[in-house]
């Protein structure tokens, strides 16, 4: 973090990505909080430029609540632009996290993602369940994820999958951890 306070964070993230090759990327993020009564809203904007495929930007407007002690609640808008494709992605997404024990989670997911070019449409749609608790380390996560993907490209046909991944945290690890779930 370059600078933070209670609603504000600027920081810059570093990382690889693993998949279709091994990119590296970096790039500056920024995020800002506002409460209201019951609700939250959180902007977040960051570029990351990637080794292999230049620059990406990508911007998301969050409303989020708690609903009781173990329940959380979010609708996320987001948007992004790729230096190599054409077009504009966005997606909706609904998650509901639900805390079954102070360090594990779940998080359920319903995400509908469109683009604008060549046709503006429904890409996918996409229904998740994201278990996450601590793994061998307090600053190793791990997040199993099974998939079920609706792809135009497949007619909407039932697409399944799995997902593994293992997420580091460096620093203080209180502060990173607020909103990670």
């Amino acid at each position: 973090a370059l600078k933070e306070t209670k609603r504000r964070n600027i920081s810059m993230k570093f990382g690889v990505r693993l998949g279709g090759g091994t990119q590296f990327y970096v790039g500056p993020r920024y995020r800002h909080l506002f409460r209201f009564d019951i609700w939250a809203m959180r902007l977040t904007s960051q570029v990351r430029y990637f080794t292999d495929d230049g620059f990406e930007s990508k911007s998301r407007l969050d409303f989020e609540r708690s609903l009781t002690k173990r329940l959380f609640f979010r609708q996320s808008t987001e948007g992004r632009w790729y230096e190599e494709r054409t077009g504009f992605r966005y997606k909706f997404r609904q998650f509901l996290f639900h805390a079954i024990s102070p360090t594990r989670v779940i998080r359920y997911e319903f995400r509908l993602s469109y683009e604008t070019k060549p046709h503006h449409q429904l890409q996918e749609v996409v229904l998740a369940l994201r278990y996450r608790q601590p793994f061998l380390k307090k600053w190793l996560f791990l997040d199993l994820v099974p998939i079920a993907t609706f792809p135009r490209d497949k007619d909407f046909d039932f697409t399944p999958g799995f997902a593994v991944r293992l997420e580091f945290i460096f620093g203080n690890l209180r502060k990173e951890l607020r909103g990670r779930f």
